[in-house]
């Protein structure tokens, strides 16, 4: 659990410090393996499920009660809608299948998800279901061979589907199907290993040694970028050799050092209260690289609950006898569970006011084409009027309201299409939009291509500076301005408006709070800007214009004491508005140059 927490804490420091976990589910197979082997025909089912419940439950209950009560403290009332999801799939321990299909443009981002750590508990209560099944079915002269045969299988498949799928992780990441196989290394190692079977000492020495190395350089070797259910064999096998070199050995008794054994007390509690701290840290901060007195609070904080529950719920409710009768100690455990649940809503209304509706979106979702088409797509003027298309990322779904009340006052109607992290330009296909905005992507790409040859004039409007990081955007931007040129269509490039370093809306809820954050502009719409500059300049039918020294923009994220920022990068329908008003007319001398709309 240390490298875990240490790859949690900055991931620089031991790239691959998360495939402790991978280590954690071998050890946890082989523990729990040997003990049901060894308690053989008096094995009991009922104590069996009885003891993971009490050993996982207590305090994963607390954990959720407290760390549900602090983020409705913290999080703004979008986010902690979010966060109420994965808290009812962490109380049923399914929480591993809401983080596999979690993904969302306006979601936090994943080092911000409270409880995503939940998922490798919700894997292993799902894995610890069966295997008392496997063990206790499977005949014993075959249960080796067995448990080597589906681990070999296992691994294997999730290889397979993870090259079907083109490489991607995240659904087979917190798949319990594709973790079984580390835990049936440990089993397997339980279904072989007999007390009696001591190997030679020269041979459990560089055993050891050599399980020991695997492990340290996997945790320094590898990383996310080349994470694979294969790769993971390469940790799981040190941790393998590691426990069947025995305890007597160098490596055992340095493990076996009074503090490491502490550490390993408390590693369930620290497994358990670190990364929400770390993870509500970086929610308030705004950024994944925690300041050091920040990070350094943070981790004095994990420390300190992590001892406290170990000392107050772990130990006295591991002994069935100690402590608080058997019925108190599940009625207190089902109240902190039932409470997490019914408290933090309130509480999350209460402590601050959430801005009104306006401020939070750019446009009611049921009536833009974002993702998909919801009828004509168009804005603005009555039919008739001198059309154009705006097209683009989310920073053209922005604009909606924008060419409404432009094309009202300049009698032009347009057409918006747009799509999440992604310029739809027909035929481009973007390799590295996330799983869930590929659909969309190539729905709105549809869309441009049908109505693209009817336009005498397309607006092109998006997140240059998420766009630029792409290597094979500029291309399909030339390749798309060629194409424009043949067609005689004229070509209006709109510059990136500026970036705050934190979110606004974030940031009311932090003064509220008494928590003073600075939000400033960034350099990165304005270099990203002029890389696009230069991209289009070599083509006579485009124009970049760049609106974002108008009035709007002079102390963002207000004006004239409105919120006009939804989050960090995105107008709200506030925004957009004074927007249009400010911007309007140039963009209507840009259309029309001769100051009077012509027919399309």
């Amino acid at each position: 659990m240390l490298a875990v927490i240490v790859f949690h804490m900055q991931a620089d420091w031991l790239p691959g410090g998360f495939l402790g976990v991978d280590v954690f589910f071998v050890v946890s197979g082989f523990v729990v393996s040997r003990v049901i082997l060894q308690r053989g025909d008096s094995f009991s089912w009922l104590g069996f499920y009885a003891n993971r419940l009490r050993r996982i439950v207590p305090a994963y209950a607390a954990m959720l009660l407290v760390v549900a009560l602090l983020a409705a403290v913290f999080l703004v009332a979008e986010d902690f809608r979010l966060f109420e999801a994965s808290l009812r799939r962490a109380l049923l321990f399914t929480s591993n299948q809401h983080f596999a299909k979690a993904g969302d443009y306006f979601a936090p981002a994943a080092h911000e998800w409270s409880l995503l750590h939940t998922w490798s508990l919700a894997v292993e209560m799902q894995f610890y279901l069966l295997l008392p099944l496997i063990l206790r079915l499977t005949p014993r002269r075959w249960l080796s061979t067995m448990l080597g045969a589906v681990c070999v299988a296992g691994f294997a498949i999730a290889q397979w589907r993870l090259t079907r799928s083109g490489g991607d992780l995240q659904p087979l990441y917190y798949a319990m199907t594709a973790r079984a196989p580390e835990f049936l290394m440990g089993a397997w190692l339980a279904a072989v290993q007999k007390p009696q079977d001591i190997a030679p000492a020269r041979w459990r020495l560089p055993v050891g040694l050599l399980g020991l190395a695997l492990m340290l350089s996997a945790f320094m070797l590898l990383d996310g970028k080349h994470f694979s259910p294969l790769s993971a064999i390469w940790p799981c096998a040190g941790a393998l050799l590691l426990m069947a070199a025995q305890d007597d050995t160098v490596t055992g008794r340095w493990l076996s050092h009074r503090w490491l054994v502490l550490v390993g007390a408390l590693s369930y509690s620290l497994y358990l209260w670190h990364w929400p701290i770390l993870a509500l840290a970086r929610y308030v901060w705004q950024d994944s690289d925690l300041p050091w007195p920040l990070l350094a609070a943070a981790v004095l904080s994990f420390s300190v609950l992590a001892w406290w529950s170990w000392r107050f719920i772990e130990r006295p409710l591991q002994t069935p006898q100690a402590g608080l009768r058997r019925s108190t100690r599940i009625a207190t455990v089902a109240a902190m569970m039932v409470a997490s649940l019914l408290a933090a809503r309130p509480l999350n209304a209460g402590v601050a006011p959430s801005p009104e509706k306006a401020a939070l979106r750019y446009a009611p979702p049921d009536s833009i084409c974002h993702g998909q088409v919801t009828g004509p797509c168009q804005r603005g003027g009555a039919d008739g009027a001198p059309e154009v298309m705006l097209f683009g990322d989310s920073h053209a779904a922005q604009l909606n309201l924008f060419m409404d009340a432009f094309g009202q006052a300049h009698g032009v109607r347009a057409t918006v299409l747009s799509a999440s992290s992604c310029v739809p330009f027909p035929g481009f296909e973007d390799l590295r939009l996330a799983r869930w905005a590929i659909g969309p992507c190539r729905d709105m790409q549809h869309a441009v291509a049908e109505r693209l040859p009817r336009q005498r004039t397309v607006i092109l409007a998006g997140k240059w500076s998420q766009q630029m990081a792409n290597p094979a955007f500029l291309p399909a931007l030339n390749r798309f301005l060629q194409d424009t040129q043949g067609q005689m269509q004229r070509v209006i490039v709109l510059g990136q408006l500026p970036m705050l370093r934190r979110n606004p809306v974030r940031t009311l809820r932090m003064d509220s709070l008494g928590i003073p954050t600075d939000n400033s502009v960034t350099a990165e719409a304005r270099d990203a800007n002029a890389v696009i500059e230069a991209a289009v300049r070599d083509f006579p039918h485009v124009t970049f214009a760049d609106f974002s020294a108008s009035p709007p923009f002079a102390s963002p994220p207000f004006f004239d004491h409105e919120l006009i920022y939804m989050d960090r990068h995105h107008l709200n329908e506030i925004g957009s508005l004074r927007y249009a008003q400010a911007a309007g007319q140039p963009l209507a001398k840009l259309l029309f140059p001769s100051g009077r709309p012509s027919s399309p």
